[in-house]
């Protein structure tokens, strides 16, 4: 009897110990398979968002980035027709093919009397490498720097009467210009045209970064990347396109394409970073993995999020806000206009433009020139309200809109503005200015126009004031 108590008792501790292993081995189980579960939710219910979220920031991050150098380039290929139109306008030299058509000079003259005035007026503006004044197909001017031949080459030429500006963009031997054609019209009438061409090299290089490349394309390399098979993307103004580990920007600018690339895997390396430590995270306890994972992620991608928040501001303020003056730029102008414009309004638009800028830049340096510059931005923004803006139009032009304001009262502002400009300084800042009105019904093109020729007119009552006054 005593040796089946004894087989009893073994056979409970026996069945106390398959049931302590089998409760360890459901724990064990149950941890494991509860492990896996919380990963796979954590994975696909916070990461896989989380990645997609972030990747979307990511991506808009490098198209806001793109949008800015695009804005900057065309900005310098406006510069350039701008230069050329300008060229083009030079009132005296123009009035010389007047006299030369109408037989009062020769052919010989006129090139004479040109040339160097022409020069003058080509050193004057930015990154040009040729200028040449063409009429009826004889050169009567030109001003040069370097060889340009290969390029002439390389682009062919207009034939034929020029009747409006026509701009084509050429990269040749790894350089990238700009190709100007601008008619000289009289009385509304073409006798000659310009031919200029600048050098882009230096600002688009500019623009690249470590990480982020910028060049600008032919048809040919554009139809190649489409033709890829590549995931593609489509953004409001630029197609989005991955290839080869690359993340390309694309968009039309002038006759080329505008293209910003940069790796994927330094894109996206915050992303890469996350999954890292994830992963090192899912070696640390069941309680630990769900904690630690779940707060490091929320904290992590809100971290990641603000930064690229923080970034994009930044990148609107660099294509918005002139960074010499403190002023709108000329693209905020044109998004103003196009979105943030309230036509129940009227405003009164000045075009304002520093008088003698260019002999100031000549006589003092180009460094008095940009103070000249703050200066002047610095007296009109302590003037005007909140709800005016300031727009850097161009060189030492600026824009200002007053909101709710009619002439008169711009006219005073103006006034005001024009005294504090003639306290007692180094240099006199002298300003012309025109007015015009922008109502509900206007085009802000149309009321940029009128400010601007009456700023014009008052640009020539000066001078004739001046050379009067020499005369006499």
């Amino acid at each position: 009897m005593g040796k089946g108590i004894g087989r009893e008792k073994r056979t409970y501790v026996e069945h106390q110990k398959l049931s302590m292993i089998k409760f360890i081995n459901r724990v064990k189980l149950t941890l494991i398979s509860s492990i896996f579960i919380v990963t796979a939710l954590v994975f696909f219910l916070v990461y896989q968002p989380m990645q997609d979220e972030l990747k979307k920031s990511l991506t808009e991050n490098f198209v806001q980035i793109s949008l800015t150098n695009y804005y900057a380039i065309e900005n310098n290929i406006e510069r350039c027709i701008e230069g050329a139109k300008s060229l083009s306008s030079r009132t005296m030299i123009k009035n010389a093919i007047g006299e030369y058509k109408n037989g009062k000079i020769s052919l010989e003259e006129l090139k004479t009397y040109t040339q160097a005035k022409y020069e003058d007026g080509a050193k004057a503006i930015d990154y040009i490498v040729l200028a040449e004044r063409i009429v009826d197909d004889n050169t009567i001017a030109i001003y040069q720097i370097g060889d340009v031949a290969p390029v002439i080459s390389s682009v062919e030429m207009e034939k034929g009467p020029i009747s409006e500006v026509i701009s084509k963009t050429v990269v040749k031997d790894e350089r990238i210009y700009t190709v100007v054609y601008s008619p000289i019209s009289i009385d509304n009438k073409v006798v000659g045209y310009d031919h200029v061409i600048y050098d882009l090299t230096k600002q688009i290089k500019l623009l690249c970064t470590k990480n982020m490349e910028i060049y600008l394309a032919d048809d040919k390399v554009y139809q190649e990347l489409l033709n890829a098979s590549v995931k593609v993307e489509n953004d409001s103004k630029m197609k989005i396109i991955m290839k080869d580990g690359l993340i390309y920007s694309i968009a039309p600018i002038n006759n080329m394409y505008f293209v910003g690339t940069q790796k994927q895997s330094i894109l996206y390396q915050p992303i890469f970073n996350l999954a890292k430590r994830i992963i090192i995270g899912g070696t640390a306890a069941f309680v630990c993995i769900v904690l630690i994972i779940y707060f490091y992620i929320i904290r992590y991608a809100k971290k990641e999020l603000g930064i690229l928040e923080l970034s994009r501001n930044a990148y609107k303020q660099i294509a918005y806000i002139d960074h010499l003056t403190g002023a709108y730029s000329r693209q905020f102008l044109d998004i103003w206009d196009k979105s943030l414009r309230s036509y129940q309004n009227n405003y009164a638009v000045v075009m304002i433009d520093v008088d003698d800028f260019k002999r100031i830049n000549d006589s003092y340096g180009h460094a008095t020139g940009d103070k000249v510059l703050q200066q002047l931005a610095t007296t009109i923004l302590k003037s005007i309200r909140q709800s005016d803006l300031l727009i850097r139009y161009g060189g030492d032009e600026f824009v200002l809109v007053l909101s709710d304001i009619d002439a008169e009262f711009a006219q005073n502002l103006i006034t005001r503005i024009e005294s504090q400009l003639s306290e007692p300084d180094p240099i006199q800042i002298k300003i012309s200015y025109g007015i015009s009105m922008l109502t509900d019904n206007h085009d802000l093109k149309d009321s940029l126009n009128q400010a601007d020729s009456k700023m014009y007119e008052v640009k020539a009552a000066k001078k004739a004031a001046v050379s009067k006054d020499i005369l006499n």
